[in-house]
């Protein structure tokens, strides 16, 4: 493991592509055994018949393989099959990508194929962005630029007697990817030139967006009202599309210099949308736009380097939901390279159709959620992705049987234009639409504003996506799982969390400690086997109404010289750390988001809990541009938003009526409601419930007092509620010089002094005035306090310290 004051190792090591598929983690093992993960390995060239494996972990900690074969006892006969079966089909398929395989040999003499070929280029190894400094990370990623493929376009036409296809201008390929129409024959000669790094099928387009118009509410801010001062300000921030027409940037007030401009109004609708959501969800950023649907050629890379677009999201028009494997590998690259850029991708709109086997690992797959009462989430109605199924997948490394896809869900909903919520006048004349194409930009936006709120998540793809992951609010359940969470990935974005993660957690490396923490860096082959542990510390006072994530990411190592986007495996496991009884673990073969959801209850205050960062395996090819890859690893608090069947005083919410919908019935639901969230802690409002009755039974209620109970025939019975949702911000010791305290020579209570101490400190931190602390001492030590205009300090023997601050939204 290298963190940034760890030095190099460089080592390499080949494998290959699989197929696995996900079953729910519940298996026998052998004595003392707990599985982890369970699936199947199909190789069918090596071991014919698909065989199970399960991923387990000793009674001594160790995580190991167990299979159904003699062949695949360890990891190492793994790796064996899996280059043995990468062999095989290279022989049978030379460079065609997996996608083609099928039709390849179905393809009759004299059939005519379009595909694209992929011309090869150099070998390129990239920079370790923890070893060198920036002006050598952007200088090579600046030579990049100059780099062409091996063998000239215009030559390899004339030796096979092809005619390049005439595309789309949005295509925007260069020389380096051809599209053309061959047959058989001409096939057969193009997948053994070594001058091709791969061959790929033509990929059919997707709609972009749905007009949505029964729906009329403004979409952007209302779900992740940010900190003030924070608007994505210093962070260059852009769009792929086509061209943004004046009167849109004129209006915004954003620089036209950075913005691919079109003088007339044709087939700009879209563009435009996307771009305003981004600039909507960060107005402080430094907006641009380039006339452009990928960013696989050279020139878009070069627009990408040269504007250090740090944050960038692309239209799912061309290519959507099947985006050409090229393009991920390329994609991904960039999480290698200055200006280390984020993607935001929508997985398109095709509903629970739309299977997202996105091949994009590094960025960001953005689905779509609707929202009902300006802040609780659904998803119907509107569009989003289900999860792929286990399938032999295209160029990527394994399949997507265990993905959690897609990775966040993003309110895409644009302002509707009679609505007095609209957030502005900018292009009035849009009809309401609804679609990742709007998400992603979105998301886009809230990524700048993470990178803007911390200088630690400047040039670190994964730490930013570690920030918004652990962050995320689940939508069809207060927890993480594969099979419920199917849908919406780790949650809904939320750009208030992620930011106050961004801002206030602590940088540990391994054997550190924090209560709210993330450590980041780089693994290579030589870490294979290796377990790294970091300590969680509970707060003296636990969160109210919130739960413990622990999110982990990595990159792939894409190849840009062969069709391989390969994926390392690491997993979690979190224990307590004096007694070594173990609290959660996440673990998968072909993801590369690990996430541990543990309950409140199960947590003791003021406590050390150990995580371990277990790689299991690292799967780095001689011919990947890195040869080590990133992670980052986080933990906060997440808010319990979702009840299933809320109940007081063992009994479910309910009211006695014949109608669950109307007057007196249905106001005394709402109250139970708002008062079930309010004594979690979420505030005072329920944001959404379904009702179930009129039917009999016994019931509680909430009276204006307290809660009662009693049984009736007709009862409607709450179900599926939602509580409001709001940041808790949480500052274990706060310290605005020294701690926060005041000189108490007898005893520590509450007092004036302290309160405005606290109210002061929240204040500048950008919230309304403190909900709660805690008291520690009295002591001796140095103390800072609010004298009413300023912070005085002062030392003293007898010193009551504030501990455990919660600060209050507006």
């Amino acid at each position: 493991m290298r963190t940034p004051a760890m030095s190099r190792r460089p080592a390499l090591y080949t494998v290959l592509v699989l197929t696995i598929g996900l079953a729910p983690a519940v298996a026998s093992a052998g004595e003392g055994e707990r599985v982890l993960a369970r699936g199947q390995v199909n190789l069918p060239n090596t071991l014919g018949e698909p065989v199970e494996v399960r991923k387990v972990v000793t009674p001594e900690g160790r995580i190991e393989l167990r299979s159904s074969s003699t062949e695949l006892g360890s990891w190492d006969d793994f790796e064996a099959l899996r280059q043995k079966e990468r062999a095989t089909l290279e022989a049978r398929y030379g460079n065609l990508t997996p996608g083609l395989h099928a039709t390849f040999d179905a393809l009759e003499a004299g059939e005519e194929l379009r595909v694209d070929l992929v011309l090869l280029r150099p070998a390129v190894r990239h920079l370790d962005k923890y070893e060198y400094g920036a002006e050598e990370l952007r200088s090579h990623s600046r030579a990049l630029l100059n780099q062409r493929p091996v063998l000239d376009r215009d030559v390899l036409l004339r030796q096979y007697g092809l005619a390049e296809e005439a595309l789309s201008p949005l295509g925007e390929y260069d020389d380096g990817t051809l599209r053309v129409r061959v047959d058989r024959r001409t096939l057969v000669r193009l997948m053994r030139d070594p001058a091709i790094a791969a061959i790929e099928p033509v990929m059919d387009d997707e709609p972009t967006t749905y007009a949505y118009s029964s729906y009329n509410e403004s979409a952007f801010h209302v779900w992740s009202t940010l900190p003030y001062g924070v608007d994505g300000s210093g962070v260059h921030a852009g769009t792929f599309e086509s061209h943004v027409h004046p009167d849109n940037t004129s209006c915004m007030g954003v620089d036209p210099a950075n913005v691919d401009l079109d003088a007339g109004a044709s087939r700009v609708d879209h563009s435009n949308i996307t771009f305003k959501a981004m600039w909507n969800s960060a107005r402080g950023i430094d907006a641009y736009h380039r006339n452009s649907w990928n960013y696989e050629t050279t020139s878009s890379q070069a627009w990408i380097v040269a504007n250090d677009v740090q944050s960038l999201s692309q239209s799912t028009t061309y290519y959507s939901g099947t985006t050409t494997t090229n393009r991920s590998r390329v994609m991904d690259d960039f999480s290698y390279r200055a200006p280390f850029t984020m993607f935001s991708n929508p997985t398109a709109n095709g509903g629970h159709s739309m299977v997202a086997h996105w091949p994009h690992y590094n960025g960001l797959s953005v689905g779509n959620v609707r929202h009902l009462e300006e802040r609780f989430f659904v998803i119907e109605s509107c569009t989003q992705t289900t999860n792929p199924a286990p399938i032999y997948g295209s160029a990527i490394s394994g399949s997507a049987g265990d993905r959690e896809m897609p990775n966040v869900v993003t309110p895409g909903i644009h302002p509707f234009p009679s609505t007095a919520r609209a957030t502005d006048d900018c292009l009035p004349d849009f009809n309401l639409w609804c679609g990742t194409s709007i998400s992603a930009p979105v998301t886009n936006g809230i990524v700048a504003d993470v990178i803007s709120a911390d200088a630690r998540m400047v040039d670190s793809t994964e730490a930013v996506k570690a920030a918004i992951l652990v962050t995320a609010r689940n939508v069809d359940g207060g927890y993480w799982n594969a099979s419920e969470d199917g849908r919406d990935g780790a949650g809904t974005i939320s750009g208030t969390d992620a930011v106050w993660f961004a801002r206030n957690h602590t940088s540990v490396s391994p054997g550190g400690q924090a209560v709210h923490g993330m450590a980041k860096g780089s693994l290579d082959d030589t870490d294979k086997g290796d377990v790294f542990t970091f300590d969680i510390r509970t707060p003296f006072v636990k969160p109210v109404g919130k739960h413990l994530r622990v999110a982990l990411v990595w990159t792939s190592n894409p190849s840009l010289t062969s069709a391989v986007n390969e994926l390392s495996d690491l997993d979690l496991i979190v224990k307590n750390k004096s007694t070594g009884v173990v609290l959660g673990t996440s673990a998968s073969f072909d993801d590369n988001v690990e996430i541990i959801e543990i309950d409140a209850d199960a947590l003791s205050t003021n406590t050390l809990y150990t995580v371990e960062l277990n790689v299991t395996d690292t799967r780095i090819p001689t011919s990947a541009t890195a040869s080590f890859f990133y992670y980052a690893l986080a933990w906060t608090w997440v808010q319990d938003i979702y009840a299933e069947i809320p109940e007081r005083g063992g009994y479910a919410l309910g009211v006695s009526g014949s109608s669950c919908t109307t007057g007196t019935t249905k106001t005394l639901l709402d109250n139970s409601a708002r008062q079930y969230c309010r004594e979690l802690g979420n505030g005072s409002y329920h944001l959404h419930y379904d009702v179930d009755g009129p039917k009999g039974g016994v019931h509680s209620w909430w009276n204006g007092s307290s809660w009662s109970t009693s049984g009736n025939s007709n009862v409607c019975y709450i179900e599926n509620l939602s509580c409001q949702t709001q940041n808790v911000p949480y500052y274990p010791e706060p310290a605005p010089v020294y701690r926060i305290g005041v000189n108490w020579p007898s005893y520590c209570t509450t007092n004036t002094t302290l309160n405005n101490s606290a109210a002061a400190y929240c204040q500048e931190a950008g919230y309304d005035t403190y909900a709660t602390y805690g008291l520690d001492g009295p002591m001796g030590g140095v103390y800072s306090w609010w004298n009413g205009s300023s912070w005085s300090t002062t030392g003293n023997s007898n010193v009551c310290y504030i501990r455990s601050l919660v600060c209050r939204n507006f």
